[in-house]
């Protein structure tokens, strides 16, 4: 690999907020601002869905995702179509807000045959080629090198594609964080890591230096916003984006997210109602249609048959080796109709 030299970079400076009046705000228009609201609190009532499955053991158990929202939007509002996501063990609701249908999320869930991941991935590691959001890993932080991976691809073919990799908190112990971080850094590779940091609310990560101050080590690009903070993460995102693209290297963003600033919908909800954008009639109509979507969308994930058998034997070798045309033959030879499940 040809490198270039670890750049110096300063510390991350203070944290940007937005909806708090500490900084400028970004240029949203109000559509899209009232989009990504939908997305936000979309993926509350599908997050509480979910949870709610898992209570009740219809599904294995699931990744909670709550006052991450603003976060999870933010960073998936601000990709181009061919760019790359890779989210971390708690991020699998970040498709919604890159374009998939509740439907398809809740395929996941079950597992169908209309899964994503086909069945083969416990729920809330989800992949979707079609948004090219990539497999979420189980092991910590293990996505991260392969998001650099991505990004020193699209500057070798000098592409303007970004790889975003997002973490949380837990995922600064893995040796793959600090690989992904050194790989970018020493290769200029356009790739935006976002830390959405909810794991200090619940005392997990106790005694954890500041995520932020990893990148100086490592020459990348530090900075820290609001995590609860639409406004504060779209200004970030869009901030790291860009010098990406420009060639000047990767971008390491901390998004911490307190619980003492309040609900990060509410927080939105209140800015939009502030400009005159939002009421408590659309509020209602709103959470009614999402709500009945969900609801529809569970149905007929529950009822879908599981994959079939014979999708045991695909996307797993380019060329089919004998011992599974035998395997697959012999399946035939019983009816091959049988489902997994």
């Amino acid at each position: 690999m040809s490198s270039t030299a670890v750049r110096d970079v300063e510390g991350p400076g203070p944290i940007l907020r937005v909806l708090q009046g500490q900084s400028p705000r970004p240029e949203v228009d109000d559509d899209h601002l009232l989009r990504v609201y939908a997305d936000m609190v979309a993926i509350r009532l599908a997050d509480a869905q979910g949870a709610a499955l898992a209570e009740a053991g219809d599904i294995p158990f699931h990744a909670a995702a709550r006052h991450q929202e603003a976060a999870l939007v933010g960073a998936a509002g601000e990709l181009a179509a061919d760019d790359w996501l890779f989210p971390g063990a708690r991020h699998a609701l970040v498709a919604l807000a890159r374009g998939m249908s509740l439907r398809r999320y809740f395929d996941h869930l079950f597992g169908n045959g209309s899964d994503p991941a086909r069945g083969r991935r416990l729920p809330d590691q989800l992949t979707w080629r079609a948004g090219r959001v990539v497999s979420v890993g189980a092991p910590l932080g293990s996505h991260l090198g392969h998001a650099a991976g991505v990004a020193w691809a699209a500057k070798i073919d000098k592409s303007s594609q970004v790889a975003l990799g997002l973490m949380g908190p837990e995922d600064f112990v893995s040796n793959d964080f600090h690989n992904a971080l050194n790989f970018a850094g020493v290769s200029g590779a356009p790739l935006v890591v976002l830390c959405i940091d909810a794991g200090r609310e619940r005392g997990a990560i106790a005694g954890l230096p500041e995520v932020a101050e990893a990148g100086v080590a490592y020459g990348v690009v530090s900075q820290r916003c609001d995590g609860g903070d639409l406004l504060a993460v779209i200004a970030s995102l869009r901030a790291a984006l860009e010098r990406a693209r420009a060639g000047q290297g990767p971008t390491l963003i901390h998004a911490p997210i307190a619980a003492t600033d309040g609900d990060p919908v509410a927080r939105l909800r209140a800015d939009l109602q502030g400009q005159g954008l939002w009421d408590d009639a659309r509020e209602e109509e709103l959470l009614e249609r999402i709500a009945r979507e969900i609801e529809e969308s569970v149905r007929l994930a529950r009822a879908a048959s599981p994959p079939p058998l014979g999708s045991l034997f695909e996307d797993v070798y380019a060329e089919e080796p004998w011992h599974l045309r035998e395997q697959r033959a012999e399946l035939t030879s019983l009816g091959g109709r049988g489902r997994r499940g």
